[in-house]
């Protein structure tokens, strides 16, 4: 099995960090789909393009947590 990330949008812009909608889908090895995809929010640097600091499964929750950084 395998994971390959099938979507990524960036949706929100805080400070010095962003906010990234991941989409990963999971395949067999056989190239089929298994599951649902998972969507992750995570929050990056350099408008998006750079290290990926934390990640939620809930938008609110990455929010949350970028204004706790700010302070």
């Amino acid at each position: 099995m395998y994971k390959k990330t099938i979507k990524t949008e960036n949706i929100q812009t805080l400070g010095n960090y962003t906010i990234v909608k991941s989409v990963e889908q999971t395949y067999w090895d056989n190239g089929k789909r298994f599951g649902r995809a998972d969507v992750w929010y995570d929050i990056c640097l350099d408008g998006g393009n750079g290290d990926i600091l934390e990640s939620y499964c809930r938008l609110q929750d990455a929010r949350k947590r970028i204004k706790e950084l700010d302070v």
